[in-house]
């Protein structure tokens, strides 16, 4: 909703307006009254209306003067004048002046909702613009795009330092505006970006509590502020804000404490991240899978950032592709696009882990597949090998590649000495051995993940084909 401030020395006027017209049916709310200009010119900087339908002639300070006065304090808050017949020269003035609009008295409800859909647009724009230099000044971070964004802050808001930045995700809306005097953008992805003038009042007890309860009440994720105290800083702040805005994602403590960050000086690489990086390197899956299933031990949440947590992830695409012999696949992602697949960081590399194991599975079915002379079922192999955990049947795979399943079966004799159900039992134990011997997941978790439906079945099939049962399977491996 944008906020409306409405002055006028006649309160027949502003009844009219406040009461006569349906504000309800709009995206604008009245937030307050002034029949005193001069009263308006002192309280006005505080509410930082979005809106101000003003009459242009007051007593003691009219309404040219008032928004003369008014726009280099809020360059961004919009200005419709009422005006009578004989205010034409005045009113035309106005607009010359940057005005948004301005309407005869008495004024139409047709001619208010036209003149209220100007502003509204003239914010959309502005959101726009702002949400795009935002984005495109945390993806690619080059001199460029960050001084669009800060001429872009220049000039809507005539900034002056010591200033403050801030980020959440979902709103913090209108119900702290008048304490924290805040700017608000809504970018990408339900984030918020504030620019917060007077960073004091963040220090007050009162209002972090008053801060405290509306995170709560709204399920406002990851507020998070940064103090600067000139442009030189700002490029930094911008990323360590679009960062850390994501923090609850590496550790749930202290979300609804820690709400201040600074610019630290740059953290040396966590060794986590460098015994990924040679596995990597190495083209070494397994090195690369042992190292994620220590990341409670190799990288604790004290040392977590996101920014590393993303360079996790894109090392895990990258290691997957290169295996598979494919091209990239996976672009750069920023925050937004990883973490909110995931509800914290143990999930996200549980995830990266079980996409780990599926190309081992595959990798180590390469040999086989390399000796299948016949093209259509070395493709149907391969199909298994991608999809086993999925719910597969002879009869699928024979309509799928177009083959009679009386042939198909006879091939699977004759290329690997086994039936079709023997060829994907064994891979689906396969990789449910892979999960023993590397995961803590229940084996009833481990059963749905290599395609079995019911548990008491893979523990029977599982004995049959290894010797011994699941558990005493991950005795064995674990001494």
């Amino acid at each position: 909703m944008y906020s409306v401030v409405i002055i006028d020395d006649e309160k027949l006027v502003i009844n009219s307006l406040a009461l006569g017209f349906d504000w309800q049916e709009t995206n604008f709310e009245i937030i307050e009254t002034f029949q005193s200009s001069i009263e308006a010119r002192k309280k006005i900087p505080l509410l930082k209306p979005d809106l101000i339908l003003c009459d242009i002639k007051m007593p003691h300070l009219s309404g040219l003067e008032l928004m003369a006065q008014l726009q280099p304090e809020l360059p961004l808050t919009r200005f419709i004048f009422i005006t009578g017949y004989e205010d034409f020269t005045y009113a035309k003035q106005a607009i010359r002046l940057g005005a948004s609009d301005y309407i005869v008295k008495p004024v139409e409800d047709d001619e208010l909702i036209k003149s209220l859909n100007q502003v509204e647009q003239f914010f959309i724009g502005i959101q726009k613009q702002f949400a795009a230099a935002f984005e495109y000044a945390v993806r690619v971070r080059d001199s460029k795009n960050i001084h669009l964004l800060r001429e872009l802050l220049e000039h809507s808001l005539n900034l002056h330092f010591p200033c403050t930045f801030a980020t959440s995700l979902n709103s913090i809306g209108a119900e702290l505006k008048d304490k924290l005097l805040f700017y608000e953008w809504e970018l990408e992805d339900h984030l918020f970006f504030y620019v917060i003038p007077d960073s004091a009042q963040l220090k007050d007890p009162e209002i972090i509590k008053k801060l405290q309860k509306l995170l709560i009440k709204k399920n406002i994720l990851g507020f998070k502020y940064i103090n600067i105290n000139n442009w030189d800083n700002f490029p930094a702040a911008l990323y360590k804000l679009s960062e850390e805005v994501y923090s609850f994602f590496l550790s749930p403590t202290n979300v609804l404490d820690d709400f201040e960050i600074t610019l630290d000086i740059a953290k040396e690489k966590s060794s986590f991240l460098t015994l990924l990086e040679k596995a990597r390197l190495d083209n070494s899956l397994k090195d690369f899978i042992d190292v994620l299933t220590r990341s409670d031990e190799l990288y604790p949440v004290t040392e977590r950032t996101i920014e590393e947590t993303l360079k996790i992830y894109d090392l895990t695409m990258s290691i997957l592709d290169k295996i598979n012999n494919e091209d990239p696949r996976h672009p750069l992602y920023t925050p937004p696009q990883i973490l909110t697949q995931y509800d914290n960081f143990n999930q996200l590399i549980s995830k990266l882990l079980e996409l780990c194991y599926e190309c081992l599975v595959s990798q180590n079915d390469t040999a086989v597949l390399k000796q299948i002379k016949n093209d259509t079922f070395r493709n149907i192999l391969n199909y298994i090998n991608q999809n086993f955990t999925e719910e597969i049947s002879f009869t699928e795979i024979s309509r799928l590649f177009s083959i009679n399943p009386s042939y198909l079966s006879q091939i699977f004799k004759r290329e690997l000495g086994i039936t079709f159900t023997q060829y994907l039992t064994d891979t689906r134990i396969k990789y449910a051995k892979e999960l023993l011997s590397t995961t803590g997941l229940t084996i009833s978790e481990i059963s749905e993940k290599v395609g079995f439906n019911q548990y008491i079945y893979f523990s029977k099939v599982f004995k049959k084909t290894v010797g011994i049962s699941p558990s005493s399977y991950r005795k064995t491996t674990s001494n």
